[in-house]
């Protein structure tokens, strides 16, 4: 059963104003919150096990830290953020394989997106606003993070810089 015409028209108007908003996919803002603000959705041999007991997955003291599980399968699947623990009724959930990006605002689904397509998005003032906070947070905290890593991105440009270097004196003799 195909969508009426109005409802296409409809289904346009929501994706340009999700589009302007810069809501729309992974590097959108929806997609931000849950990189930088969530836990990750790990699924492990087959099924969903919630991460929230970990703070931080890129951050460990050391690998022993790591849950260690004897022949199981963990699979980082996705990202989540649930804003209950801070008082908001808001949750924001990326599933890496279908490109989904859901959220839902008191229970109810506001905003559903799938691989570019847009399947539903209800905007009103009350959970826009989080998200505008949220995207601010988000921002920051990549760019902490960025700033963390940087040492180590720089290093191995370096590293890379050398090898190659060294294949060409090899190779033409320079």
């Amino acid at each position: 059963m195909g969508m009426s015409k109005q409802e296409r028209a409809i289904r346009e108007k929501r994706t340009l104003e999700a589009t302007k908003k810069n809501y729309m996919g992974a590097a959108g803002k929806l997609g931000m919150i849950a990189k930088f603000l969530g836990q990750p959705i790990i699924r492990e041999g087959g099924g969903i096990l919630e991460m929230s007991f970990m703070t931080d997955l890129y951050y460990f003291e050391d690998e022993n830290e790591l849950p260690t599980t004897q022949n199981l399968e963990i699979q980082e699947v996705g990202q989540e953020f649930n804003g209950l623990s801070s008082g908001m009724h808001l949750e924001i959930k990326y599933l890496y394989a279908e490109q989904k990006l859901h959220v839902e605002y008191k229970g109810y689904t506001v905003y559903k997106e799938i691989a570019g397509d847009l399947f539903g998005f209800a905007p009103f003032p009350e959970w826009e606003n989080l998200i505008e906070k949220l995207y601010v947070k988000a921002k920051e905290r990549k760019k902490k993070m960025e700033l963390e890593m940087e040492p180590f991105i720089e290093d191995i440009v370096q590293r890379k810089k050398q090898n190659w270097l060294q294949k060409m004196r090899h190779r033409w003799g320079i």
